[in-house]
């Protein structure tokens, strides 16, 4: 990549919607739901970051996409961004993120988070086995919850009167959860 990016290299069009006064280069125009700016660009709609390399770098390779290095969606600085697979891009990204989507637990706290084998992240909250979510029930409660579950009661129905994970459910009525006398 070349080291002398500068925005007088860009098309007036351009370089009037971008502010370059700090490190990152930022998009003065429409951005998606994510934050990425568009422009349309070449008759159709293109990412910024995307035409500001391929216009002060060169084409994008196939098969590469860009990752944002400086992790900030609204950023066209090409100085920013490195072209790379897609498989590592995603990688970076699970690596960079320090918490999770669903609820925003705190990643950066190693009882939260897991990794599968094929490397991965999840929360280990959401997923049941993170802090909060380790409560022991007493014996009546398992009873009482594979009691109603043999009278006819579904699963989904004792999970949300228990305030209990239906997975969990059903390993209680299954006595995979604990063996009570």
């Amino acid at each position: 990549m070349s080291t002398n990016l500068t925005m007088t290299d860009l098309p007036a069009r351009l370089a009037e919607r971008i502010d370059a006064s700090g490190a990152c280069w930022t998009w003065d125009g429409w951005h998606n739901d994510a934050g990425y700016p568009y422009v349309h660009w070449d008759g159709r709609d293109q990412p910024v970051h995307r035409v500001v390399w391929t216009l002060l770098v060169g084409p994008i390779a196939d098969g590469l996409e860009l990752d944002h290095l400086c992790v900030n969606p609204p950023c066209v600085n090409p100085a920013h961004h490195e072209a790379v697979t897609h498989a590592e891009n995603q990688r970076r990204i699970s690596e960079r993120q320090t918490s999770c989507r669903r609820e925003g637990h705190d990643w950066t706290d190693p009882r939260n988070v897991r990794t599968r084998p094929n490397g991965r992240r999840y929360c280990a909250v959401c997923h049941g086995g993170g802090r909060g979510h380790e409560k022991k029930y007493s014996d009546a409660t398992v009873v009482a919850i594979r009691t109603r579950h043999a009278a006819g009661e579904r699963q989904v129905d004792l999970a949300r009167e228990f305030d209990i994970s239906s997975g969990l459910i059903s390993r209680i009525v299954n006595g995979k959860y604990r063996r009570v006398a």
